[in-house]
């Protein structure tokens, strides 16, 4: 397959790999889970950011406001807050949280949302593909679109 003919979203890299299918192992399918968990309280930390530079809104009335509001629209309403009402200094901290937000949610999504498709026997990285993305390639050889490390991000 040629690099025009790969599918991918900008500045994402793609890579043939060769996968084993086997389970994850009990302590990695763990750290996935405690994951998963912790971003619902970084979702609930980006609520309360939101309620703070919001004076008007009651915390209790604003949970129901924004409870389902996906994460990617809570960082662009909180960055449109930061940028009015804080200092530069927050806003540059902001800045760099952001790009963590972006990165930590990515995993999460991957975790949360994709499927499961083995361990490259090349490094022995985790394999998942959104259900948006081709699984395979014509030949059967599996193209992975998004490929998570979860030994190096844990």
């Amino acid at each position: 397959m040629s690099d025009s003919q790969r599918k991918g979203r900008p500045g994402q890299s793609t890579r043939e790999i060769t996968v084993e299918r086997r389970p994850v192992a009990p302590e990695q399918l763990q750290h996935i889970g405690e994951l998963i968990l912790s971003t619902s309280d970084i979702d609930d930390l980006l609520s309360l950011l939101i309620f703070q530079f919001s004076h008007f809104v009651n915390p209790h009335d604003g949970f129901i406001t924004l409870g389902r509001l996906p994460v990617s629209e809570k960082i662009k309403r909180a960055e449109k807050l930061v940028k009015r009402y804080a200092d530069k200094e927050f806003q540059e901290r902001f800045a760099d949280l952001k790009i963590s937000l972006s990165n930590i949610f990515r995993y999460r999504n991957a975790f949360a949302h994709g499927v499961y498709q083995g361990i490259d026997t090349r490094d022995g990285s985790l394999h998942f593909v959104l259900t948006s993305d081709d699984l395979w390639d014509s030949e059967d050889r599996l193209m992975v679109i998004w490929a998570w490390e979860l030994n190096r991000m844990i």
